[in-house]
């Protein structure tokens, strides 16, 4: 499981999630383990932000792009060259520092989880319940070589 996270950096791109995937696939390879969950973030691709918030639009996706461009480019890494691994990408909105919770989970195959008109169903998830999620897909083929976003209602 990897939930590596870098500092973003305003004026200049990113490279350390498609790098550092790169290092665990080989790791992986090697060492014959062929099972990987990964979290990036809602909004990998900044143009599925259209429906966000105009705080989220306007001010934290470009504060972020370079971040989110970067683990974009990692799932696609994933997708075109991990075939011979059995991965799942976990896309979360906001982490907050709170303590877990027994909320439902939303998935949704996207970059964000929809409400019933298409707009995001939160902007913030308990860190302690991203790592519930994820725990849950170590044994659940539902989400294999599948990119999934995911809240709590």
């Amino acid at each position: 499981m990897s939930c590596l996270g870098f500092p973003y950096k305003m004026f200049s791109s990113i490279s350390e999630y498609t790098n550092s995937m790169k290092a665990i696939v080989g790791a992986m390879r090697q060492s014959e383990v062929k099972r990987l969950v990964v979290m990036t973030s809602w909004y990998t691709d900044t143009s599925s932000a259209q429906n966000a918030s105009f705080f989220v639009r306007n001010f934290l996706i470009p504060l972020i792009k370079s971040v989110l461009n970067n683990m974009f480019e990692m799932e696609q890494y994933l997708e075109k060259e991990c075939s011979d691994l059995n991965w799942t990408v976990v896309r979360p909105p906001g982490l907050q520092n709170v303590p877990v919770t027994d909320k439902e989970i939303l998935t949704h195959e996207g970059f964000f989880v929809p409400d019933e008109k298409g707009y995001p169903f939160t902007n913030t998830v308990s860190r302690a319940d991203v790592s519930r999620f994820m725990l849950s897909t170590l044994s659940d083929e539902k989400w294999t070589r599948k990119l999934v976003a995911m809240c709590c209602k």
